[in-house]
């Protein structure tokens, strides 16, 4: 079983940059809390890579999963009205 880590996704990142980062393992998992920061990790893997649109989806993904995320809620107000 794949384990994804905010290390992990540095380090997949670091060897293939981002257009190759596979996010399907990610997208698998169930809705576990824990996965709440995983996919906030995501989005901010993405901002920094400037794919905006796609960081937005992973915060929202990110909130549903945990609706109280305040890291998520706050890169939301910050972009979702800008992209």
């Amino acid at each position: 079983m794949e384990e994804w880590s905010n290390v992990m996704v540095k380090s997949k990142y670091d060897e293939v940059g981002y257009e190759e980062v596979e996010m399907e393992p990610l997208e698998k998992k169930t809705r576990n809390p824990n996965h709440s920061n995983l996919y906030f990790s995501m989005g901010m893997l993405c901002k920094t890579t400037g794919k905006m649109t796609e960081a937005i989806r992973m915060w929202e993904q990110t909130l549903d999963i945990d609706p109280d995320h305040a890291g998520a809620i706050s890169e939301l107000e910050k972009y979702r009205n800008k992209f």
